[in-house]
């Protein structure tokens, strides 16, 4: 006979006819209900392995409080009806000393668990880092990629122009014979004996700047000078002393027919007038013009 039965048995027992139904029966459901525990141990050992330590403590403390109310009603039950029952209270705190060590290996693993559990949450939160480092890594990456790739493709672009200039490159040998040729024909300043009529001059001349439409449009309303030139001038076909022309490149405009604008009374402007002033300015201009020629040349 195992513990169980000598438990259950002894209950029986002390429930006589004249005991506590109710007492004896609560005792009877404790040691059935803890025989029923040990015989399924084998059959429930799978089914409590997937518990979790919550509920494994759960029920531990389920059986420590049904254990602990029994002993309590044992020993107030024996004290009142003065029947000493030596067994029985040894083998419920045997029970109960087996539930607490139950209990508190529980306990034990529980404070491990959630040091693991601790742990976990460290580890989930360095994760978290990690990923948010790693995607920052990412896009300074993506950034890094799209400023090589633009590098890459201006180099190539620069390359690809080297090459053409390359195969269409000039030598400063072919320029500089260029620019001999352009200043050997007098196509940027006039040379130093230049008179109007020569083939090699500077284009365009004064009297063709005159010729043009410019020139013919200031000069197309009026009718000699403010329409007032005396009939037997413009009959003999020569001009007044006022507009005779003071300098040599004005005796083409004269014979050409074209009086140069700024002769005209209509903007108020008096000729230049044959005074030593005047001479010296012609003068300095003609050396520098002279000393510029030379330089070129």
């Amino acid at each position: 006979m195992n513990t169980t039965d000598n438990i259950l048995l002894r209950a029986i027992v002390y429930c006589g006819p004249s005991a506590n139904r109710r007492h004896c029966l609560t005792l009877a459901s404790a040691c059935y209900f803890s025989r029923m525990r040990k015989r399924g141990e084998t059959v429930m050992a799978a089914a409590a392995a997937e518990k979790s330590t919550k509920e494994k403590l759960l029920s531990t403390l389920d059986d420590i409080e049904v254990l602990s109310r029994e002993l309590i009603e044992m020993l107030a039950l024996s004290r009142t009806q003065k029947l000493p029952q030596p067994g029985e209270d040894t083998d419920i705190l045997e029970l109960l000393v087996q539930r607490d060590k139950e209990f508190q290996e529980l306990m034990q693993m529980a404070v491990e668990q959630g040091k693991v559990h601790q742990e976990m949450q460290a580890l989930e939160k360095e994760v978290e880092k990690r990923d948010s480092d790693i995607q920052q890594l990412q896009k300074q990456l993506k950034e890094a990629e799209h400023i090589l790739a633009t590098a890459v493709y201006q180099a190539k672009e620069k390359l690809k122009s080297i090459e053409k200039a390359r195969k269409g490159s000039i030598s400063s040998e072919e320029i500089i014979k260029y620019a001999h040729r352009i200043s050997a024909s007098n196509a940027v300043c006039a040379p130093l004996n230049w008179v109007p009529g020569d083939p090699r001059r500077p284009y365009p001349t004064d009297l063709e700047m005159r010729s043009g439409i410019l020139g013919n449009m200031s000069n197309m309303p009026t009718n000699g000078v403010n329409g007032h030139l005396p009939g037997d001038a413009l009959a003999a076909g020569r001009l007044p002393d006022i507009l005779t022309p003071q300098y040599p490149w004005q005796s083409a405009d004269v014979s050409m027919g074209i009086l140069p604008p700024h002769h005209g009374n209509d903007f108020g402007l008096e000729p230049p007038g044959h005074n030593k002033e005047n001479e010296d300015d012609v003068e300095a201009m003609s050396t520098d013009s002279s000393s510029s020629s030379s330089d070129s040349d």
